[in-house]
């Protein structure tokens, strides 16, 4: 265990049966979560595995329409793709292309295992956390791939209610001086504020309070905007629908 500035600490793990073990127990790791701590797991999974899983959303959001920015996609059984860039301070300002999913079984047999198998030890590991129950058969239960774009892809600071859900995860698809160079996950915790790229590193998972506030800092700001790029800073989080549309913008 690491312990570095402003509350992030970071554990070694490894996965058997589909169980996420961290070298710490669960109950000194939930400790370390209600406490406002924001932990951080070292090589979770396998790189290639999800840069494979990556180029799979990707293909699939290819051969489907785009879900319209005008149509809300907090609805069951939705596997959708968008591109957000909302500009709007009324709203969480953003820009990012996200993929949901709520119903792996309209999918592929390839891309619906890909996903389950890599999205199970997460929900597993936090229903151990927050002593909750969800499952991805839930239809009030999703999760989404986002790529915050290189070119400017960022999303504004956030929070969320703390009940039901009580924790959450960020798992990274992206390597840092790769995919990105400039940009970063940012939390604010009761220790000081948090900016995390280098630790942040594709098959890391981050777990955290769910009502503290986070977000995305600006990618690559500096290079021309591509959606057509996977390059970008990308995180799989899984969320329950009626939580996130209670969400709410951070006041600068």
């Amino acid at each position: 265990m690491t312990k570095y500035p402003n509350g992030l600490i970071a554990l070694n793990s490894h996965i058997n049966n589909q169980q996420i073990i961290p070298e710490i127990s669960i109950s000194e790791m939930t400790q370390f979560i209600e406490a406002g701590h924001t932990v951080i797991l070292k090589n979770v999974f396998d790189v290639q595995r999800l840069l494979t899983l990556r180029q799979a959303v990707c293909d699939w959001a290819e051969k489907i329409p785009e879900h319209p920015i005008t149509k809300t996609a907090s609805v069951p059984d939705l596997n959708y793709h968008r591109r957000d860039n909302v500009s709007d301070p009324k709203y969480m300002t953003r820009l990012f292309h996200q993929y949901g999913f709520s119903n792996l079984d309209n999918l592929e047999a390839s891309l619906q295992k890909q996903l389950k198998d890599t999205v199970e030890p997460l929900l597993n590991l936090q229903n151990q956390l927050a002593q909750t129950n969800f499952d991805l058969s839930m239809p009030n239960c999703r999760f989404k791939l986002y790529n915050h774009n290189s070119g400017g892809g960022f999303f504004d600071k956030h929070t969320h209610p703390y009940i039901p859900q009580k924790v959450a995860f960020f798992l990274s698809f992206s390597r840092f001086e790769q995919d990105f160079k400039q940009g970063h996950v940012m939390f604010d915790t009761p220790f000081g504020s948090l900016a995390i790229n280098d630790l942040f590193e594709i098959g890391n998972v981050i777990y955290f309070k769910y009502d503290l506030p986070h977000g995305v800092a600006t990618v690559d700001s500096s290079e021309p905007l591509d959606w057509a790029s996977d390059k970008g800073l990308w995180v799989l989080s899984a969320e329950l629908i009626t939580n996130y549309e209670q969400s709410k913008k951070v006041a600068v």
